[in-house]
């Protein structure tokens, strides 16, 4: 997210000012639990709601724990991403490339969009990553 400002790094949400967009793309596993945060999981859905109220357009990973009970909560126009999930952008026929020129994978996007998308950053996390800018180019 080149254009984003991390919003709260420790709650994994970028603000996109210009735009009034905020993009959750996880949410941490950690969450919930004293190992690395202090904050429980009810605080947690808490403040990231808080986010959506401050936005103008919202975008969620559905794959994520807690999405749902976000997703129902938020006030602002929202648009989902996922993998494993029916969303407005969805990726499936994930494949890992490696070729002696490239590595990298390749997905479909489907869903408001329909695309074939191949980039030089492998892992599963990646796709999120780039499955969450669909909304904001939009």
């Amino acid at each position: 997210f080149e254009s984003a400002v991390p919003y709260d790094s420790d709650l994994g949400a970028y603000a996109f000012p210009e735009g009034g967009i905020t993009v959750i793309p996880r949410v941490p596993e950690y969450a919930g639990t004293n190992d690395a945060s202090d904050i429980n999981t009810e605080e947690y859905k808490y403040y990231k709601s808080c986010i959506f109220k401050q936005s103008r357009v919202g975008i969620i990973n559905l794959d994520a724990d807690y999405a749902d009970e976000l997703l129902a909560g938020a006030p602002c126009k929202m648009f989902t991403y996922a993998i494993d999930r029916t969303a407005d952008f969805m990726a499936d026929n994930i494949e890992h490339v490696n070729r002696p020129d490239f590595v990298g994978i390749r997905f479909d996007v489907s869903g408001h969009t329909e695309l074939e998308i191949q980039m030089d950053m492998p892992g599963k996390y990646n796709v999120y990553n780039a499955m969450a800018r669909f909304p904001y180019c939009r």
